[in-house]
């Protein structure tokens, strides 16, 4: 399991947490133009996300 967070300028934090094993992972409270952070976070967990 992972989770990280990432501090955001118009909310207190976004969040992206997961499971490696099952390779899949779900971003919350994502700010509008942080997408890229998540997506390359994303692939670099190698895991999916709901869409």
């Amino acid at each position: 399991m992972f989770f990280k967070q990432l501090a955001a300028k118009e909310s207190s934090s976004s969040y992206f947490f997961g499971c490696a094993g099952c390779a899949r992972a779900v971003a919350v409270d994502v700010v509008a133009g942080d997408e890229a952070w998540f997506v390359e976070e994303t692939r670099k967990a190698g895991v999916t996300s709901p869409t």
